[in-house]
């Protein structure tokens, strides 16, 4: 883990976002934060569809829920585990009708999981801009940021796809970094795991939280 010398910040650096869908139905109803019995109602109903529809893995969905317990996930893997069928969580974030960004959760990773996660996805100019700032006045590499709520460890592996803007880059070989404000230090992602979709969604992988720095070489001091 890197510590980046602190400093006055430049002016902010807007940066376009554009979004196109994923199909944005199939929803539960439930709040931002939902209960386990709201979660656990939800899985039943996906996995029910599932087993009617033979399939062998039911998808329960949500939209615009900002943060889900350990609880509410291990009670998904245990309800598909007992009627024999895998499970993937969605957690999409909808604005306007579309998908925005979409966040998959393996709740059969979740076994060791406690406390609630912060699914939050913020990619607009404003709430990146200090973090773009910061980079771009220590480092040559051109960057792209998504702000993500969690901060710290997520406790297990989590996957995301959101748009964001990459077209400075060379998307051929990008390098994901984590960076945590409240210490103002920086870690590299080993294993993003990431792909551009045909909708030009950006998917990787982090178990960990913050601002992720997307950028394609590694970071290069000025």
């Amino acid at each position: 883990m890197r510590k980046i010398l602190s400093g006055v910040m430049a002016a902010a650096l807007c940066l376009s976002f554009s979004v196109s869908a994923f199909a944005a139905s199939g929803y539960s109803s439930t709040s931002s934060t939902p209960s386990v019995a709201q979660v656990e109602t939800q899985a039943e109903t996906a996995i029910n569809d599932a087993i009617s529809a033979g399939a062998a893995a039911a998808v329960v969905s949500f939209r615009n829920v900002t943060r889900l317990s350990a609880e509410a996930i291990q009670s998904v893997a245990d309800k598909a585990a007992a009627a024999d069928v895998a499970s993937t969580i969605h957690v999409d974030k909808v604005v306007g009708g579309a998908v925005v960004n979409r966040w998959y959760i393996d709740p059969a990773k979740a076994g060791n999981l406690t406390g609630t996660l912060n699914l939050d996805v913020k990619v607009d100019s404003k709430s990146v801009a200090s973090t773009v700032n910061l980079f771009d006045r220590y480092f040559t590499n051109e960057i792209s940021v998504v702000s993500l709520g969690q901060q710290g460890s997520f406790g297990m592996d989590m996957s995301l796809a959101v748009k964001v803007d990459l077209q400075n880059l060379d998307t051929s070989k990008l390098v994901f970094y984590s960076y945590d404000k409240a210490t103002n230090t920086f870690m590299q992602i080993p294993a993003a795991a990431y792909f551009i979709d045909v909708n030009g969604y950006l998917h990787f992988t982090t178990a960990v939280g913050g601002d992720i720095l997307i950028t394609d070489s590694v970071l290069t001091k000025k």
